[in-house]
This record gives C-alpha cells, sequence and structure tokens, in this order.
C-alpha cells in the first residue's frame, strides 16, 4: 500500500521576507507587477514541482549555466578583443533601482539576476551592485530557475524587469523538472512582455535569438524533462557558426595559439639562420665569379696583347716580304745589266 502524501507545509508571510533578505533580494510587492501583462501560459501557472523531487540537487547544473554563459558573455561583450559590444558583464550581481509606488511614493527594489549584460557600462572590479538608478537599467538579464525562484522569476521578476527598463529577458530551467518551457526569451518594454520566437540551428537544436546580442541560445544535451541528467545552455554565434567559447576555453585557444607561435618563431629563427648560411655562401660565390671575371678580364687583355703582337708580326712579315720582292728585282735587274755588259765586252773583243 502506496503511503500517503505528506503535506506540504507552506512558509509564513514573515519567513518568506527572511528568506528573500537571505538570498539578497527584497519581496516582491503587487505594484512591481502593475500594468505589466504576461503571456497567457505564464499568467495561469500554479503547479509547483512534483511531490518527491525536494531533494535534487540543484547547485551542480545552476552553477554550470551562469558560469558559462558569464565566462562567454566576459570573452565577447567585456575582453578588449570580444567581437560584440563592449559593456559590463555581472554575475550573480544585485540590481538596485526605484520604482513608483502607491501615492506616488519612490520605493526602493533590488533584484539579483544570475547573469546580466548593460552594454556602454563601464567595467568596475570593486562594484558590489548594480545601481540602476545611476547606470541605467541592464540591458539583458538571464534567470537560471531553482526550486526555490521558479514562480518569482517567471512571473513577478520578470515584470519587474520590463518595468525598470530591462530590454531582454532569458528563462532557462537546468533540469526541466519545471511546468515551463525549458529555455525562453522575452522582449521586454515598460508596459509589454513578448516572448521571442524559437528557431532551428544548422546542427538541428531549437534555439531562441536574442536580436539584442546577436546570439542564438540552444540547449545542449538531453532537451526532454529528466530528474537524472542536467540540460547546459549554450549560445550561438551565427557569423562564427559555432557556440560562443568560455573565458577559460577561449584561454586555452590563446595558449594554444602562442605555443604556436612560439613554435613558429623558432622556425622563423632556424630559417633566420640558414638564410644567413646561404647569404655568407652567395657571397662567397659571388666574390668567386667577380675573381674568375676578373682573370677571365685579364686573358681577354692577354689574348687581346698576343693578337696585336701577331698583327705587329704579321705586318713585319709582310715588309720582310716586300723588302725580299724589291731585292729580287733588283737582283734581276743586276743579273741582266751583267749579261749586257758580257755581251758588249764580247763584242768587242772579236
Amino acid at each position: 500500500m502506496a503511503e500517503p502524501a505528506q503535506p506540504r507545509i507552506q512558509p509564513s508571510r514573515a519567513a518568506r521576507r527572511r528568506q528573500s533578505r537571505v538570498s539578497g533580494e527584497e519581496p516582491l510587492r503587487p505594484w512591481r507587477a502593475a500594468g505589466v501583462p504576461l503571456p497567457e501560459w505564464l499568467a495561469s501557472l500554479e503547479d509547483d514541482p512534483p511531490p518527491g523531487e525536494d531533494m535534487i540537487p540543484m547547485i551542480e547544473p545552476h552553477a554550470e549555466a551562469m558560469c558559462y554563459t558569464r565566462e562567454a558573455f566576459v570573452h565577447r561583450f567585456r575582453a578588449p578583443s570580444g567581437d560584440g559590444p563592449q559593456g559590463e558583464v555581472g554575475f550573480d550581481l544585485p540590481v538596485t533601482f526605484h520604482l513608483q509606488g502607491e501615492r506616488g511614493k519612490q520605493v526602493p527594489g533590488r533584484l539579483s539576476p544570475d547573469v546580466l549584460v548593460a552594454f556602454g557600462a563601464p567595467h568596475d572590479p570593486a562594484r558590489r551592485e548594480f545601481d540602476a538608478d545611476q547606470l541605467g537599467a541592464p540591458d539583458f538579464v538571464l534567470e537560471v530557475l531553482s526550486k526555490s525562484t521558479w514562480k518569482r522569476d517567471v512571473d513577478a521578476k520578470l515584470k519587474t524587469y520590463a518595468a525598470i527598463g530591462v530590454r531582454e529577458c532569458f528563462l532557462f530551467d537546468p533540469t526541466g523538472r519545471f511546468p515551463v518551457p525549458g529555455l525562453q526569451g522575452y522582449a521586454l518594454t515598460k508596459t509589454r512582455v513578448d516572448r521571442l520566437p524559437t528557431t532551428r540551428l544548422a546542427n538541428g537544436a531549437e534555439g531562441v535569438y536574442s536580436p539584442l546580442l546577436g546570439l542564438v541560445a540552444y540547449i545542449k544535451g538531453d532537451s526532454a524533462p529528466s530528474h537524472l541528467a542536467a540540460q547546459a545552455i549554450r549560445w550561438h554565434d551565427p557569423a562564427m557558426g559555432a557556440a560562443l567559447p568560455t573565458y577559460s576555453e577561449s584561454q586555452a585557444e590563446v595558449g594554444r595559439a602562442e605555443a604556436e607561435a612560439g613554435e613558429a618563431k623558432i622556425e622563423a629563427d632556424r630559417a633566420k639562420v640558414a638564410a644567413g648560411h646561404a647569404k655568407a655562401e652567395a657571397e662567397e660565390a659571388k666574390a668567386e665569379v667577380k675573381h674568375a671575371k676578373a682573370e677571365a678580364e685579364e686573358a681577354k687583355a692577354e689574348v687581346k696583347h698576343a693578337k696585336a703582337e701577331a698583327e705587329e708580326a704579321k705586318a713585319e712579315v709582310k715588309h720582310a716580304k716586300a723588302e725580299a720582292e724589291e731585292a729580287k728585282v733588283e737582283a734581276e735587274e743586276a743579273k741582266r745589266r751583267i749579261a749586257e755588259l758580257e755581251a758588249r765586252v764580247a763584242s768587242l773583243t772579236h
């Protein structure tokens, strides 16, 4: 026989106030929801989580969603090398503000979104709260649902964010055990809360596009409600075609890039040394070529000189030949005259 269900004990109003003060959030009063209609499916929520789930651990998936989103956003929106607009990224940073309450009185309020983004706001490591009255409301907030806060997150807090000027609010259930969609995004104005449409990524995952951030939020892992396995939120960059890395992953990538750069520098230094050796060898070869050219010029000069001497010798031979011809003519003439003289003498003796 099944044991009868134990009656749920509702805490008193004073206890709820004490719990709110401990958690860093003040109780939300009805005036903060005035004039901000919620979608019909949100306004009709009344169910608590199914009985028997009170002891399901929430810290690890809750923290994973917060840490991943914060690290990814810090790298994108706060790092000097980030691809998005720059601003403050807060992690569980209380937002303080004032709204007009009953009888026109300015009533202070304080909410602690899990992650916030405020474009244009300067980053201050010493900041312990985000003063919306001074800095303006954050542009974007993420609420990771938990057992103790999920009803406030999807109702009063959502409307309060709209009332103070937050432009977008995303809600994420890391365990899939609450009677709400696991991931929702809302465009907020002072008087309206409009749910952002879903979109389908190339990998088949269904996500919600944030026009403000230029990113698509989607659930990584089992998207069906499960009490045994947590769901993880990821932010997809359509321009990059992949999920945003965490800051740690980005630093690891930077480390790998620096290591590769170091190896490339070593290779470049080796190439530089080799180029130095090659240059020295080239200079030596150039010197040898110059020496060979000088020797060739010298040989050419010697050949020219030898040619000149040969031409001079040729001229001398020609001159000697001419003298020999002249001597031959003179010898013939002398021989002829001798013959004439002999003939004359012979004629005189007879």
